[in-house]
């Protein structure tokens, strides 16, 4: 059975990064059978909204997560943005590079379907964004 969830997620991972960005809204909420430890795992698109107590039980909900890969256009805008943004403000981020470091968005249990994806206070945000427009997303 571990099997079967590694080989999904070699897929879907192969699918984000092949599919590259996307700015074009697609909201769904995809939870999937597949069990990731203790959390259900979460394919997020653009608009996906968690719940809170389901973010807090997966500890994201007061930090913002942002999911990239390497060779992505609108990651290489995104991600210089959101880092600096994190040195600005008091608020916490987490930078998960899933061509590198898949384990840990598994380990979240949480998945994008494009990149990158910024999850703030639970909601995901695709594409890239202006600083200001993160700023206002995450309310500083």
């Amino acid at each position: 059975m571990k099997k079967f969830y590694i080989i999904a997620l070699v897929a879907i991972i192969a699918t984000v990064m092949v599919s590259g960005c996307t700015t074009e809204p697609t909201p769904t909420n995809n939870h999937t059978n597949n069990h990731t430890g203790n959390h259900t795992l979460i394919l997020v698109s653009d608009g996906t909204e968690i719940s809170y107590e389901e973010c807090a039980a997966r500890g994201v909900n007061d930090k913002v997560i942002v999911l990239h890969t390497s060779g992505c256009p609108a990651c290489g805008i995104a991600v210089p943005i959101l880092e600096e943004l994190s040195e600005e403000i008091d608020y916490e981020f987490e930078f998960i590079e899933l061509s590198t470091n898949v384990e840990r968005a598994y380990e979240i249990g949480i998945l994008p379907t494009h990149v990158p994806t910024a999850l703030i206070k639970c909601k995901a945000y695709t594409g890239a964004k202006t600083k200001e427009e993160y700023k206002n997303l995450i309310g500083v």
